[in-house]
């Protein structure tokens, strides 16, 4: 009777542990394109946060570089009066 409860215990451990094992959650395909689709647009977000970055960076540049030649010319009209 004893050797029955253990075979018992055991074999359904072993059911449970089979069944929870194949019961994972599989995405679909139309899932895995959302997902894919949701990546692209977050990479295409961050490719545009750049570029935004980089076009700053240049306007500030060229608005430092004319603010120097500003004074410069200034500088020389004042030496050459």
């Amino acid at each position: 009777m004893k050797i029955k409860r253990i075979l018992f215990a055991v074999t359904m451990m072993i059911s449970l542990s089979l069944l929870t094992l194949s019961c994972r959650e599989t995405k679909s395909t139309e899932e895995k394109v959302e997902d894919t689709i949701e990546e692209v647009g977050d990479s295409m977000e961050d490719g545009a946060e750049e570029v935004e970055d980089a076009v700053e960076d240049a306007a500030d540049e060229v608005e430092d570089a004319v603010e120097d030649g500003v004074e410069e010319v200034e500088d020389a009209t004042d030496d050459s009066i």
